[in-house]
């Protein structure tokens, strides 16, 4: 660390939360932390083993903590193992704490003292630990005004001036109620704890299926974790004890910062990502990105094995590392950028727009561009203008359309949104939503039941021209139906028994009459029916034979004579068509020798088309996922390795495609045994 002129003061401690915003946690048998006002917070980290007690049982709570201590509790939460052989003239080879700050070194928040010493066993100071967490967990100046709101601020040494600054304005520290911050008093155990929990917002330390939306920040520490459908505004911490790792249908708006992965890598899937740091020490990490996904921005610091699926982008990687980095797939990355002398880089032809080389200083495709544009008398980029008849680029078309996109009234929705599907400059605007439930992508709005409650989703706008492309995301709060209105949960047709079912919910309207209009697509009246909604919930369900099957979209509206507003709907009705993709498997077979799994079959439609495997456990948690392109005749092969303490039982295949009906989709099942 550096240099650090420490005066002994005595300092007077509050048995009240000092630093932190957020105290929340869970245990209580050790008896000498019970009822203390940082119970919860041990209780849950002792549970998650990342705070251990002493050999007498005891937690210590309000006893100061030691630097080696300190960094232990970090190493223990980010799942530090990677060390190095190093030494420090106060660190003998028998003391507990060595391979602590070993990790700690290596992963780089620990610097050390100018006179080679690290002093584990001296007390940690409060402005010591905030430029600890803030190194450790990345972080970068808000604002560079000093504007540090406590009134000892001319106390803080200049080394901490910039952590404590950031911790400060992100609301993480607080200080004292007399708006001191005492930089140089030493913290307790349990100050330490809760100081790191409210920065590190919420861990994932057990394997399993998550959804979260979060204005803070994500661990993942553990393997085997899927997060589904999720919305993290904060930073995603993805550790070195992480790995075989889904992320599907999640959008992150901090930056992700990949320190490692332990086993069988991670998948992007169907998310809208912001940046994305790769540092992980040792090995190269793995990374597929499939699906829908999009990437900001990639930096490399380490090695990579990328693959990039077919619909997948990435605006832009950087990279600055000279250890291997091998890409591939049928993705596309609009540009990369070389900050290294010398690179170790593979990639297949055709998947990068625009390399940028400031080493070498050049850019051979850009400099082709603009040779040929002036052989033929053409203007570079392309020809929009701005208002002042200025020559904007791809990429500039792209800002500024992000920058005036709007949408009105979004924190209290009730009625559908008008998306704008172009922008200005010739720019193009698709839109996706989180919750298709409650908002479709076309702006239909669904509101939820009166029980149910307010709704937040989210919607993604993907502005592109050309290569140019680039997302902005808005929160939406569809609000709750009135009392006594009435929903529609669900629509379903039954094409080979020719059934239409719709059901629904009247809110605070028991027993109520509720009728059933449908129009068919020609505008004529297809059913007109009526029931009564149940006394207990509320609930109606109506079932019946369409009379006379139209193609096309039918129309569906419900009301009574006691709603106010009456609801609509739609269900469609499709031609059988052979040329709709169906999928074939031939093969799924586990050979408990190898622990290989092979699947093998075709689709209908022939070569060139995306298919999607995942395989699902005996538990029916996600084992696999990959992503490929069928061959000649349709013919699809996947291959990959079972762990070795991977569950036994029957696993279960899905295999699909983005243009693959859920009815065409292949699906089959092997056993895993052991040998």
């Amino acid at each position: 660390m550096d240099v650090i002129k420490r005066n002994y003061l005595v300092c007077v401690f509050f048995i009240i939360a000092l630093f932190f915003l957020d105290i929340q946690l869970l245990y209580a048998d050790t008896p000498d932390f019970t009822g203390h006002w940082a119970q919860d917070t041990m209780d849950s980290w002792l549970s998650k083993q990342l705070l251990v007690g002493y050999e007498d049982e005891k937690v210590k709570p309000d006893e100061n903590i030691t630097r080696a201590e300190f960094f232990t509790l970090i190493n223990r939460l980010f799942r530090f193992e990677e060390r190095k052989e190093m030494t420090f003239i106060d660190v003998k080879t028998s003391d507990w704490f060595i391979k602590e700050i070993q990790k700690a070194v290596t992963a780089g928040y620990l610097k050390g003292y100018e006179d080679g010493t690290i002093r584990p066993t001296q007390e940690i100071s409060r402005q010591e630990a905030a430029l600890i967490l803030y190194r450790v967990f990345q972080f970068s100046v808000i604002s560079t005004e000093k504007n540090i709101p406590f009134k000892d601020k001319t106390a803080i040494a200049d080394w901490s001036e910039q952590a404590v600054l950031f911790l400060s304005q992100k609301e993480y520290i607080q200080g004292y109620p007399d708006k001191t911050f005492r930089p140089e008093c030493s913290i307790t155990r349990a100050e330490a704890i809760t100081m790191i929990q409210s920065i590190a917002g919420t861990l994932y330390s057990e394997s399993g299926r998550y959804e979260i939306a979060t204005e803070g920040n994500v661990i993942i520490n553990q393997p085997r974790v899927t997060l589904e459908n999720s919305m993290i505004k904060g930073n995603l911490y993805i550790t070195e004890g992480a790995g075989d790792l889904l992320l599907d249908g999640v959008i992150v708006l901090g930056d992700i910062f990949i320190q490692g992965e332990r086993e069988k890598g991670i998948v992007f899937y169907n998310s809208r990502l912001n940046n994305i740091d790769i540092q992980k020490q040792g090995k190269e990490v793995q990374i597929l990105v499939s699906g829908d996904t999009r990437i900001d921005k990639v930096k490399l610091l380490s090695g990579v094995k990328l693959e990039i699926t077919k619909s997948a982008f990435v605006k832009e990687m950087i990279i600055h590392t000279s250890q291997p980095i091998d890409i591939k797939g049928n993705g596309k990355i609009n540009k990369i950028q070389l900050e290294v002398e010398e690179t170790n880089l593979e990639i297949e032809e055709g998947m990068v727009s625009w390399v940028i080389d400031l080493y070498n200083h050049s850019n051979q495709k850009q400099k082709d561009v603009e040779q040929k544009n002036q052989m033929e008398g053409k203007p570079n980029d392309d020809e929009e203008k701005d208002i002042e008849g200025n020559q904007i680029s791809d990429a500039e078309a792209v800002a500024k359309t992000k920058e005036a996109l709007t949408l009105e009234n979004t924190d209290a929705v009730i009625k559908d949104l008008i998306l704008p599907t172009k922008g200005d400059f010739g720019t193009i605007i698709s839109w996706d939503s989180s919750n298709k439930a409650v908002v479709k992508s076309d702006g239909t709005i669904i509101r939820p039941s009166y029980e149910t409650g307010d709704r937040v989703v989210f919607l993604t706008a993907t502005i592109q021209k050309g290569s140019a492309i680039d997302t902005k995301v808005f929160e939406i709060v569809v609000k709750k139906s009135e009392p006594g209105a009435i929903t529609i949960e669900s629509i379903v047709f039954n094409k080979e028994k020719n059934i239409v079912t719709i059901k629904g919910i009247v809110s605070e309207g028991m027993d109520q009459e509720i009728t059933l209009k449908v129009i068919e697509p020609d505008g004529s009246l297809n059913m007109l029916d009526q029931t009564t909604a149940k006394k207990v919930d509320g609930m109606y369900s109506f079932q019946y034979n369409l009379k006379e099957e139209k193609l096309g979209e039918y129309k569906v509206f419900i009301g009574g004579t006691k709603i106010e507003s009456p609801v609509r709907g739609s269900f469609i009705v499709e031609a059988e068509s052979s040329k709709e993709p169906k999928v074939v498997v031939t093969k799924a077979e586990y050979n408990q020798n190898t622990r290989e799994v092979s699947i093998a079959g075709s689709i209908s439609t022939g070569e060139d088309q995306e298919v999607t495997l995942k395989v699902f456990d005996s538990k029916g948690e996600l084992n696999y996922i990959n992503q490929q392109t069928s061959k000649k005749e349709g013919k699809y092969e996947f291959v990959y390795e079972v762990e070795e303490d991977a569950l036994q039982g029957i696993y279960e295949v899905l295999v699909g495609g983005e243009r693959i009906l859920l009815k065409n989709q292949g699906k089959t099942t092997f056993e895993v045994v052991s040998k």
